[in-house]
């Protein structure tokens, strides 16, 4: 059964809707037939997701310094060809009925938009001009950046574990750089 962008149910026949179920039950995933909405999915699933996920980021953050490195890709191109592929994964992922699409107004969909160009495209500056490992203690500075950001401007509060564990993690960053400096 397909969904289309505003999340209406489309017409199917009973076959369709039976290869449905079965496509999601090999993939652990359960799907009800006539309302379309998905279930959890199993924890086997979800473990393999986490770990596919985990092996393809450092995959391609290796890979990206690779050819930055070696062959003095233009970031720019490199940019546009993560774009290009994440475009198509999405809609394979779309197309096998994974996710469900949902409608948002043009405008509130913008600055998010905006937002996500850009962190691709300073995270690929920043993986081109500094070495791996920095690349990576950079990155992990996100989360705290985000914290700051919902706490300034959406007045967030986040629990006493959780502001702690930001702080452990960022000294951490900041010793290891400081090493980095030395050497």
């Amino acid at each position: 059964m397909g969904i289309d962008v505003r999340g209406h149910q489309q017409e199917a026949s009973r076959n369709d809707i039976s290869g449905c179920k079965l496509h999601f039950r090999r993939l652990g995933l359960d799907r009800t037939a006539f309302h379309g909405k998905m279930r959890s999915p199993s924890a086997s699933f979800v473990t393999f997701a986490i770990v596919l996920n985990i092996s393809a980021s450092i995959s391609i953050v290796f890979l990206n310094k690779w050819i930055y490195t070696v062959y003095g890709f233009p970031n720019v191109s490199l940019t546009c060809l993560h774009f290009i592929v994440t475009t198509a994964g999405l809609f394979i992922c779309q197309q096998l009925n994974i996710f469900q699409p949902k409608s948002v107004p043009i405008m509130k969909m913008v600055p998010l938009a905006l937002t996500f160009c850009g962190f691709v495209v300073f995270t690929n500056l920043s993986l081109e001009s500094n070495t791996v490992g920095t690349y990576q203690l950079i990155k992990m500075l996100t989360t705290p950046c985000i914290m700051v950001i919902q706490t300034l401007y959406y007045n967030k509060r986040f629990s006493s574990s959780i502001r702690l564990t930001v702080v452990s993690i960022c000294s951490l960053i900041n010793h290891v750089s400081i090493l980095n400096l030395l050497q």
